[in-house]
């Protein structure tokens, strides 16, 4: 099953896209994010954000306009215990890293799915 692209985002001047691949490494889920330096596209930090085992890490991803804050969804992940409650993280470039902000936000019930679908505000300081 490919799934590559299967989410994208793309920062206000282009040069910074985000790609979700939610069912690599069996539905370990990845997220790419590359930068365009005028000639080629090359991934940031040379590596990848990915998922737990069977959590979908990508199914919906959103970046701000800025490129410096990315947004990321893993609907299928399981939280304390609870089936497919799923979860989202919001991570921000630190000049060599993705550093997670704040905790997970978490879906509150069973079969919740949350984070099917994302957003972010232009300046990253709000998500849904």
């Amino acid at each position: 099953l490919i799934a590559f692209g299967t989410a994208v985002g793309m920062s206000s001047t282009g040069s910074r896209i985000i790609i979700g691949d939610p069912y690599d490494n069996n539905f370990t889920g990845r997220v790419h994010v590359f930068d365009y330096d005028g000639t080629t596209w090359g991934n940031v930090y040379q590596t990848d954000l990915s998922g737990t085992s069977g959590s979908r890490f990508g199914y919906a991803v959103g970046i701000s306009a800025d490129e410096l804050r990315i947004i990321i969804s893993a609907p299928y992940e399981s939280v304390n215990g609870i089936n497919y409650t799923g979860q989202t993280k919001v991570f921000e470039d630190t000049g060599s890293s993705w550093e997670q902000l704040g905790q997970d936000l978490n879906g509150s019930a069973q079969n919740n799915f949350s984070g099917s679908s994302v957003a972010m505000a232009g300046n990253g300081e709000r998500v849904v």
